[in-house]
């Protein structure tokens, strides 16, 4: 996240009109048109590390705030009071192109690009002229490496309520469709490959081993041994709770007697198990599937972009935001009370807004999404004097 707030001591800069953003109002009498939104951060020209980028500012009280870029529209901020806030995992896709974009999952991200970005904020109805920062460079030349957010495991005592409050119903997900793929799908679903001699050994699988965990749409490289010159085909099966079971086959590359496949289980609910195993082919010949292998996905907590952590505020009114599932549920829970509070979630963003007494605050973040809840979040800690 770019230090940009901490360095300008949380002074708003508005850039100048970016020649990429030009407008035409002919349609509204320009004097009663509201006043732009204020952009704290990023700063125009600042260099910002891949990964999380939280754009953040000020705007009218009620305002729909709308985030874009010279390359299209971002999305719709988080606007609680009088502040708006929109967070964003820059870099490549977990997902290929057109799948579920939206998709945070855990993942930091990768890549480089400078942009324009621009804000908007809409008041009964009417639209705003654009505030706009120029030039923003995120990431460096080189890609960088993809990186995961660990997983804590929970400390039962940071709760002070009872042991089972971390779990949660249904979130209430507005996003509902699931998407499964593997590509170069070689005669359809397992149930459909029919042959009439099964004479061969199965083929083993060597990775992923048992139990293995994985981020939802994480690429998993799976591989094992085959006979020379057989065709191998790697299943992968799953099980929804609420949907019931599914499973997608494909072809894998063979070299000699070992095979991998790059599998990719594209999907915006989190499975109660997935199954992957292969069978290997040979003329007419077919063996056994092998002992299947069970692999999980671990949902990753949300994440805190904004304040930093040990950073020092005045007691008052104090904002904290973050990236979250896409619509997911997200508590807040703070030490020594017992209850957690929700968070407002628009898209990937979430944000959080109270009234902070003095003294160290100790915060953790749990998300709930299609009936699933993560552990918390490493411990959170700022300061109010």
């Amino acid at each position: 996240m770019s230090n940009d707030l901490e360095e300008s001591g949380g002074k708003p800069f508005i850039a100048s009109a970016d020649e990429s953003f030009t407008e035409q109002q002919t349609n509204y009498e320009i004097d009663r048109l509201p006043p732009p939104p204020v952009i704290l951060a990023p700063r125009a020209y600042s260099s910002n590390p891949a990964g999380h980028l939280i754009i953040t500012g000020t705007c009218e009280r009620g305002a729909a705030v709308v985030v874009l870029t010279s390359k299209g529209k971002l999305g719709d901020a988080v606007v609680v009071n009088d502040h708006w806030f929109y967070c964003r995992v820059w870099g490549e896709e977990a997902y290929p192109p057109g799948m579920l974009v939206n998709a945070w999952y855990g993942w930091i991200g990768r890549g480089a690009d400078i942009i324009t970005i621009a804000v908007r904020q809409y008041i009964d109805g009417l639209p705003s002229s654009l505030a706009q920062v120029k030039a923003v460079k995120i990431g460096g030349v080189e890609a960088s490496p993809a990186s995961t957010t660990p997983i804590s495991s929970e400390n039962s005592e940071f709760f002070s309520g009872a042991s089972d409050a971390v779990h949660y119903s249904d979130s209430g997900c507005s996003n509902t469709q699931e998407n499964f793929f593997i590509d170069e799908v070689f005669g359809g679903t397992r149930d459909n490959l029919i042959s009439t001699v099964q004479s061969l050994p199965e083929p083993t699988v060597t990775w992923p081993k048992e139990g293995t965990s994985f981020l939802l749409g994480q690429a998993i490289e799976l591989s094992g041994t085959c006979l020379e010159g057989a065709t191998v085909l790697a299943s992968a099966q799953y099980y929804f709770e609420s949907y019931g079971p599914g499973s997608s086959t494909a072809s894998a590359e063979v070299d000699g007697t070992e095979w991998n496949r790059q599998v990719i289980l594209g999907m915006n609910r989190y499975p109660e198990f997935v199954l992957l195993d292969a069978q290997q082919w040979i003329g007419n010949s077919f063996s056994p599937w092998s002992r299947p292998v069970r692999i999980s996905f671990e949902m990753v907590p949300p994440k805190i972009v904004f304040p930093l952590a040990g950073s020092t505020h005045p007691a008052g009114g104090i904002y904290l935001s973050g990236v979250c599932d896409y619509y997911a549920l997200v508590k807040i829970w703070i030490m020594g009370e017992a209850d957690p509070e929700s968070a407002v979630v628009v898209g990937n963003t979430w944000v959080y807004y109270r009234e902070f007494t003095k003294g160290s605050k100790h915060v953790r973040v749990t998300q709930t999404i299609g009936g699933k809840t993560s552990k918390p979040s490493d411990v959170f800690e700022f300061t109010v004097e």
